[in-house]
């Protein structure tokens, strides 16, 4: 079966506000796992982004999923994890190199999609509390 897992990052204000990050796993429409977390003080939201997706990069790797669809409300991170987009940014370049490695070292299949802002309530929620 393949999993849904959606990744939301939270910054508030942005830049230089408090940063936190919201993960769920779907299996069949269910929810089956969640991971939320306070990341830093200060931040930026594109950091927290990819926190987020790096934890539901860890949560399929910890479950031992076969195979999952990686979904989230960033382009920036969906698609610069795909090399769509380059990654400019020096700080989020570490980000994107220690994502690349996870995901080339773990057994779970990936497939990432950019999703709207409306259909990643869950993980939004998460990443607001």
């Amino acid at each position: 079966m393949t999993y849904i897992v959606q990744f939301d990052g939270s910054c508030n204000p942005n830049p230089g506000g408090r940063t936190r990050f919201g993960c769920v796993v779907y299996k069949d429409g269910v929810e089956r796992a969640t991971r939320s977390g306070f990341i830093s003080p200060t931040g930026t939201n594109n950091e927290a982004e990819w926190i987020a997706f790096i934890n539901a990069i860890e949560l399929c790797n910890e479950m031992k999923i076969e195979h999952a669809i990686i979904q989230g409300d960033s382009k920036l991170v969906i698609f610069q994890i795909q090399d769509i987009w380059k990654v400019k940014s020096k700080n989020l370049l570490e980000f994107y190199k220690y994502a690349k490695k996870q995901i080339c070292e773990s057994t779970c299949g990936f497939t990432f999609e950019h999703i709207p802002r409306k259909a990643n309530g869950r993980a939004d929620a998460l990443a607001w509390l």
